[in-house]
């Protein structure tokens, strides 16, 4: 991932300095920016939170100096929020400690269901199927206080990045819609 490396030197960080920032280990950043290891989304965020940048940087093109862009021909443009939820490919994922970073106190069974649901509305805006996730009938927990944290999740600045919490929203707004036929 070239443009890992150049946010990085852009702010003058080393590799130490950006995982003492961001809670990535060196070795993982060097291996992402080399290309040898494909980021989690939630290494991304960290890594977007200690740049101070938002996920969208990292698949950016670079800027071309004195260069004005050219018309646009052939086929339209994808929407940039078309574009930011193709390049998803993975579903969004939470950790007990973000939670708990906002005073959130959750098991590690409301964690992997909560990730379940977010999975399955990420799935369900990829495929345009129905949500569909197995095993929350074997996990005790209370799918209303599921709701509610995958609400929080989905409104709380910083928890997912803009492109995460869009493709779970579309996915949620495609059961809405299917529910109602």
């Amino acid at each position: 991932m070239d443009r890992l490396a150049e946010l990085r030197e852009r702010r003058a960080l080393t590799l130490r300095e950006l995982a003492e920032m961001s809670g990535v280990a060196a070795d993982t950043i060097n291996q992402i920016e080399l290309g040898h290891r494909k980021p989690r989304p939630s290494t991304l965020r960290k890594l977007a939170r200690a740049l101070e940048v938002d996920i969208e940087e990292f698949y950016a093109e670079p800027a071309l100096v004195g260069k004005a862009e050219a018309p646009q021909t052939g086929p339209p443009r994808v929407t940039r929020e078309q574009a930011a939820i193709q390049r998803l490919d993975a579903p969004p994922e939470i950790e007990a400690w973000q939670l708990s970073e906002h005073g959130i106190k959750a098991t590690d069974a409301e964690v992997r269901v909560l990730n379940m649901y977010l999975e399955g509305f990420w799935r369900a805006q990829e495929t345009g199927g129905p949500f569909v996730t197995a095993s929350l009938a074997k996990d005790n927990v209370n799918h209303e206080r599921i709701a509610l944290l995958a609400t929080f999740v989905l409104t709380e600045p910083g928890l997912l990045t803009l492109d995460e919490a869009e493709a779970v929203r579309q996915g949620v707004h495609a059961q809405l819609v299917g529910a109602g036929r």
